[in-house]
């Protein structure tokens, strides 16, 4: 089970409701928010992002997909242990965090979003 509960089992909803990403996203505000400063300082360019990135699709995945996120760690440790290079290492399981994620309609961009809530609430009024 994720941190709340929910998610990460074969009878899990296929969906997150609002409530369910709201309470992820008030959780991950202050990864969430390093992950938008990095890319805003950075111009958009995710490839200087990458760690908080995969924290970020860690985090995510712990709460709502535990299994992708046990199998991320199991390999992030054994790289470490290891000496490898743990984004070359780990590339499998950080897709398939990002595939986890995006059956319960967590995309990229809801990452990024998480905890600002202020501007998904703005955007979803103005129909944008």
């Amino acid at each position: 089970m994720g941190w709340f509960g929910w998610g990460g089992g074969r009878n899990s909803t296929p969906q997150l409701s609002e409530e369910q990403r709201a309470r992820v996203q008030r959780k991950l505000r202050p990864e969430a928010k390093a992950y938008r400063n990095c890319l805003r300082a950075n111009h958009g360019d995710g490839s200087v992002c990458e760690q908080l990135e995969r924290r970020l699709l860690e985090l995510w995945c712990q709460a709502v997909a535990p299994e992708a996120a046990a199998a991320f760690q199991l390999c992030y440790t054994t790289s470490l242990e290891r000496n490898d290079e743990v984004m070359d290492s780990c590339s499998e399981q950080v897709e398939a965090m990002r595939k986890s994620l995006a059956k319960l309609g967590v995309d990229s961009a809801a990452l990024s979003d998480a905890g600002d809530s202020k501007s998904h609430r703005r955007s979803s009024i103005q129909g944008k």
